[in-house]
């Protein structure tokens, strides 16, 4: 983010409001200590680079949202770099009946990519009925990894979605995914009931 937007953060967050500062180093602390302190609210991030040292576990129920992260948003994206090989951004429920959300981001990873970058798992029927992903660009950088893989957890993956209800329909917004040489793999990882991908 610019210096002058950090600056008045530092000042917001001195003065007790519920603002954090990211320095572009584990900034997945500052997140999931944000993420926490909203609860079932909305976390915002602005504009730049945030950089994930480790795994990001949302899991409060609550929505992280940026300010940008399709191909159509270009530099102004939010984005969030995943520096290792083996971790990832995971979304999960807070025990009852909400959601983990995330919208307009931008998600990278370093070559040689060997897990998920983004996995949402859902396992119950929520509350509301608004979007989970929306507006999200994954660059998944696969090079090296196996291709021809016999399952999905065999090599890189850009994009999990494991809903074991009825009620992934319609809760999914503009998504593109780039996996670097491999193309694109689907899975339909279930032995009974269906798997649709709809859109235009």
């Amino acid at each position: 983010a610019p210096a002058a937007l950090k600056t008045y953060a530092t000042t917001l967050q001195s003065s007790g409001y519920p603002v954090y500062v990211c320095d572009g180093v584990n900034d997945e602390v500052e997140l999931a200590t944000a993420s926490a302190t909203a609860g079932l609210g909305k976390t915002k991030l602005s504009k730049g680079t945030f950089t994930l040292g480790t795994a990001l576990l949302l899991d409060d129920g609550g929505s992280m949202e940026g300010e940008g992260g399709s191909e159509r948003a270009g530099a102004g994206a939010t984005t969030l770099v995943i520096t290792g090989t083996n971790y990832g951004i995971t979304l999960t429920g807070n025990g009852g009946y909400n959601q983990s959300a995330l919208h307009k981001v931008l998600i990278t990873t370093p070559a040689s990519f060997a897990t998920t970058a983004l996995k949402l798992t859902m396992n119950h029927r929520l509350w509301d009925t608004g979007p989970l992903l929306s507006d999200i660009n994954i660059h998944a950088n696969l090079s090296g990894v196996l291709e021809g893989a016999p399952s999905m957890t065999a090599g890189g993956i850009g994009l999990s979605i494991n809903c074991t209800t009825d009620v992934c329909f319609n809760r999914f917004g503009h998504i593109a995914v780039t996996g670097y040489e491999t193309g694109m793999r689907i899975w339909a990882d279930r032995t009974s009931g269906y798997t649709y991908f709809n859109g235009n």
